[in-house]
């Protein structure tokens, strides 16, 4: 996966999301094989384009609509690292994990 700064990254996923991915995959292999990147704009006039930041906000506020959950990828950041956290992971490892050029942020 490649993150921020277009650094490569690996990304541990459970059974249950590896088997949501393949799904995803399998219904949109044709655009995916297309594309450098996994999460893509799935219609439009951007199909098969990387996932904007703005999109992500965008289904998030639906998300929000629909079910009354305050939810932005702030806040799904912030879960990350106090998860990490709370398992015992080093700061120096959650950094990494978020990738922060500086152990500091």
């Amino acid at each position: 996966m490649r993150a921020k700064y277009e650094e490569d990254r690996w990304a541990k996923v459970s059974k249950d999301m590896f088997d949501i991915l393949l799904f995803y995959y399998a219904k949109y292999r044709n655009l995916l094989k297309e594309s450098e990147y996994l999460f893509i704009t799935l219609s439009g006039k951007n199909a098969g384009r990387a996932l904007t930041e703005d999109a992500v906000n965008a289904m998030l506020r639906r998300l929000q609509e629909k079910t009354q959950i305050e939810v932005t990828s702030h806040m799904l950041r912030h879960y990350f690292a106090n998860e990490r956290r709370k398992n015992r992971w080093s700061l120096e490892l959650i950094s990494q994990a978020l990738v922060h050029r500086k152990i500091s942020s």
